[in-house]
């Protein structure tokens, strides 16, 4: 099977097309399909201790052509760090050494990258200069350092052929709507009640893959979602754009901290009303909720593996002795206090 430049996660981002790749993100164009044959992983990418949402941006796309999202071009500049921040402190721990993005939630402050140095693309988003870094400290009470860049007129292209399309429907769904920000809500509340989200479906090679999935199938993954959101707000003239990076509602049992893994790969939009650029995800919540005993148990396994690397295998492993041995001496006791079965 060809390869095909694009991400999958559970929340849908394609790696490839090769059946067995696994998810993640990647920062290159990524091409809307189906995931079938695609693996998901609970690699952990990020831990993040301190205030943060849901949502840590990797990449912002513009361009869209023939069911395919191109990256920004142009070079990326060196951009300072500002210093240590001094405000309310949020840490982003990188566990995985393979991620060449920051992965920022949106609106941080000050940022404070451990090592420094740090680059930020034609979009507003940094990424680091060299080596992964360990760590991200971020003042969550200062104003953005990165804010999105400007809406330029290509943020309200779309292909002729979509636009004829979809723009009866969009039409449809905004009427009435007076402001942009009631034109975007329309869309929004529309994608939400009228679509389903789901992994399997076939696609048809002769479509546009936007167009299929609003006109027909109503059947996708965050990808069709976000892509279609966007498209929508443009065709009711309001800027959008894509947006690509980990979407987590874990949080760690035991540490509270919210932990995101490479199945958390996420696509939503970013749609510009009233002077601002603001974050909108159409996708059903459940597409990225694991299941409260999968969440307990990996979260579970992930603080294991935290207090390993932390205060090494000699005290884990003691810790854990002294609360099976506890356990058992529990249920001898409760065993004892039973009485004897009647005759």
């Amino acid at each position: 099977m060809a390869l095909r430049v694009a991400y999958q996660g559970a929340n849908a981002f394609v790696l490839s097309r090769v059946v067995g790749a696994q998810v993640g993100f990647g920062a290159g164009a990524f091409e809307l399909g189906s995931m079938d044959g695609m693996r998901s992983s609970d690699e952990v990418i990020l831990r993040v201790h301190g205030p943060a949402g849901e949502h840590f941006r990797g990449q912002v796309y513009r361009e869209y052509a023939g069911g395919t999202w191109l990256p920004p071009g142009g070079r990326a500049s060196a951009a300072p760090t500002g210093g240590a921040p001094s405000g309310e402190l949020t840490i982003i721990e990188f566990v995985s050494s393979k991620e060449e993005r920051l992965f920022l939630p949106d609106g941080s402050g000050a940022v404070d990258v451990r090592p420094a140095g740090l680059l930020v693309d034609a979009m507003g988003v940094p990424r680091p200069s060299g080596e992964p870094p360990e760590e991200v400290r971020l003042d969550t009470t200062s104003a953005a350092r990165f804010p999105p860049a400007a809406p330029v007129p290509a943020d309200l292209d779309v292909p002729p052929e979509v636009g004829r399309a979809i723009a009866p429907l969009i039409a449809g769904w905004v009427a009435g709507a007076e402001t942009p920000a009631d034109r975007v809500q329309a869309i929004r509340k529309s994608l939400e009640q009228n679509y389903t989200y789901s992994l399997h479906y076939e696609r048809d090679a002769e479509r546009d893959p936007v167009v299929q999935f609003l006109l027909d199938s109503r059947l996708g993954h965050c990808e069709y979602f976000a892509a279609a959101m966007v498209l929508s707000a443009r065709q009711a003239g309001v800027p959008a754009r894509v947006v690509t990076g980990f979407r987590s509602t874990e949080v760690s049992p035991f540490g509270g901290h919210r932990i995101v893994r490479s199945r958390d790969a996420h696509a939503w939009a970013e749609v510009h009303v009233d002077g601002a650029w603001v974050l909108v995800d159409p996708s059903p919540q459940n597409s990225v909720e694991a299941g409260p005993a999968r969440a307990f148990l990996a979260g579970a396994l992930d603080d294991l593996a935290l207090a390993w690397d932390r205060v090494g295998p000699q005290v884990v492993l003691a810790i854990l002795l002294i609360v099976f041995v506890g356990l058992q001496i529990r249920t001898l006791l409760r065993n004892r206090k039973k009485p004897p079965p009647v005759a």
